[in-house]
């Protein structure tokens, strides 16, 4: 009798949603890269259209090319992940990232 396959987990599951012990997202890896007003993300590593002094060790990613355009909140210092816009005239937005 065959043995049933083994479920493997990623260690990334659930990572588009707030845990209940990350509130503000400090720690938020997910891949949701739209303001609340469906505005797009400026990769992390870009300083266009919005020069910023973000460090790769204020992320959870640990590197700015890979946290690419995706909301986060640095450093835990803000009420919610967000991102710098490609909009030229709106700097920052929140991202809406459901708990999980």
């Amino acid at each position: 009798m065959a043995t049933p396959p083994v479920e493997v987990t990623s260690p990334r599951e659930n990572v588009n949603c707030l845990a209940s012990n990350d509130p503000k997202g400090g720690k938020y890896i997910g891949t949701l890269s739209r303001t609340e007003e469906n505005l797009e993300c400026q990769a992390w590593a870009a300083q266009t259209p919005h020069k910023h002094g973000v460090k790769k060790t204020s992320i959870p990613d640990k590197d700015l090319n890979k946290a690419k355009n995706y909301c986060r909140n640095p450093n835990n210092g803000s009420k919610s992940p967000w991102c710098y816009t490609m909009d030229p005239k709106k700097r920052i937005g929140y991202c809406k990232i459901p708990k999980c």
